[in-house]
């Protein structure tokens, strides 16, 4: 029986906030030194809200807000683990998705902390679209296998990842991905509300993202991972990743690739894992099933709960996951 982290994908729009930066020094010294490595100052990283950012017609996000976002993520799920290890708890396995799958890398020691932050830096003056080309974007959609067939084959549309499934049923939360006008159209067909599209943050997993992908790939080639110390498990396959050269893979192939959640969760249920820990604010993860217990960690109430789960299940705390890297 043993522990593993999931980090789900997506980027943290709604706030933190402080409360575990105010009852945590190591969280508190972490966040410091993200805003230091990053120049945004902790008030964007922890308070300012980006909750209505994906709406059409909204006008008042910050031009980098996506961005923003993404360091948040990854700074407030890293910061988790900081606490969590503190209070004896380690993973025996790590695995994400998308975003989600990178912060597992940092976390299993495959690159430095600071050198996520700096790809996510160096990712956010890329363009999203190509020249001549038509604006990509996004949809979401929560859909049986049968919709998933004929969204597939919707010209344009790709499907692009799957968010989780629902416990007990054939459902699932879904992102399409594709050209906008494509993605508009299908949503038309659909009843009010089915489909929703995302205009402003580009697409994302789908093949027409081949132009990020050699965009990306002279900046991964300078960096330097490792062999994760722990196994790690991305949405993109259910193979174990363990060395550094299929991490790199799985960086490359980050955005032209379907990525699955529950691929994940069934990959980290066959290496053993009874209770799973999901660090980080990216969407709530209570509504899917799992083949394992869940356990959400976003405020300080959750540490407890995750002890007395720990407790529940018989399970020791601690896995030492030597070399990672700060």
């Amino acid at each position: 029986m043993t522990v593993a982290y999931f980090f789900a994908g997506g980027i943290a729009l709604k706030a933190p906030g402080t409360e575990l930066y105010d009852a945590f020094p190591v969280m508190h010294e972490w966040i410091d030194r993200v805003a230091a490595w990053t120049d945004l100052p902790v008030a964007r990283l922890l308070v300012e809200d980006f909750s209505g950012a994906l709406s059409i017609g909204h006008t008042g996000a910050p031009p980098d807000f996506r961005h923003v976002a993404e360091v948040r993520q990854v700074a407030n799920a890293l910061g988790i683990c900081d606490v969590l290890a503190e209070r004896g708890v380690r993973p025996a396995a790590i695995g994400g998705s998308s975003l989600g799958f990178m912060i597992g890398a940092c976390l299993a020691g495959a690159l430095g902390r600071e050198e996520l932050f700096d790809l996510l830096r160096f990712s956010s003056t890329l363009p999203r679209t190509v020249a001549g080309e038509p604006a990509q974007g996004f949809a979401t959609v929560v859909a049986t296998d049968d919709e998933l067939v004929g969204y597939s084959a919707w010209p344009d549309v790709f499907l692009a990842a799957e968010l989780g499934r629902f416990a007990g049923g054939s459902a699932g939360v879904y992102m399409l991905s594709g050209y906008l006008d494509a993605l508009h159209d299908l949503a038309r067909s659909q009843p009010e509300g089915k489909v929703t599209v995302v205009e402003v943050l580009g697409g994302a997993h789908n093949p027409r993202q081949q132009f990020m992908l050699e965009l990306r790939k002279p900046y991964l080639d300078g960096m330097k991972f490792a062999d994760p110390a722990v196994p790690l498990f991305s949405g993109l396959s259910p193979r174990v990743i363990t060395t550094a050269d299929q991490v790199y893979t799985d960086f490359l192939l980050n955005s032209t690739q379907f990525t699955s959640s529950s691929g994940v969760y069934a990959a980290l249920a066959a290496q053993g894992t009874t209770l799973a820990v999901g660090p980080g604010v990216a969407g709530p993860l209570s509504k899917f099933g799992f083949p394992f217990t869940m356990v959400q960690v976003t405020g300080k109430a959750h540490f407890d709960l995750l002890a007395g789960t720990m407790a529940d299940l018989g399970l020791q705390r601690g896995y030492l996951l030597e070399g990672t890297r700060k």
